[in-house]
């Protein structure tokens, strides 16, 4: 088993170990621009809504602009949702950041 204290590691533990974490950190890096790329078509397509809703004549078609009402809704909550998950993959990043830079936090 290994002890937790570094300073009782291989040199060989140590860089598999540090391999693994920069494994995670990249990936996580990777999950987060993903985030922030769906974050931004998920604002595109609320720009999208709101100029075709803007088209829509109320008299016209009801059904469809209610439709499209609670699409946009819906797309909001998404952004919401995406925004906190991006903040959340950041502060987890953030010390681990700090600890591969060698800087305190």
């Amino acid at each position: 088993m290994k002890s937790n204290n570094l300073k009782d590691w291989t040199r060989r533990q140590l860089q598999l170990k540090c391999a693994h974490l920069n494994g995670r950190i990249d990936g996580l890096v990777a999950y987060r621009h993903n985030l922030r790329e769906e974050l931004q078509e998920t604002v595109q397509n609320i720009s999208n809504l709101e100029e075709l809703r803007r088209g829509v004549d109320i008299g016209q078609d009801q059904d469809t602009l209610e439709h499209l009402r609670k699409r946009e809704l819906d797309l909001r909550q998404e952004l919401r949702d995406l925004g906190d998950e991006i903040d959340e993959l950041s502060e987890e990043l953030e010390p681990i950041d700090h600890e591969l830079a060698g800087r305190p936090l």
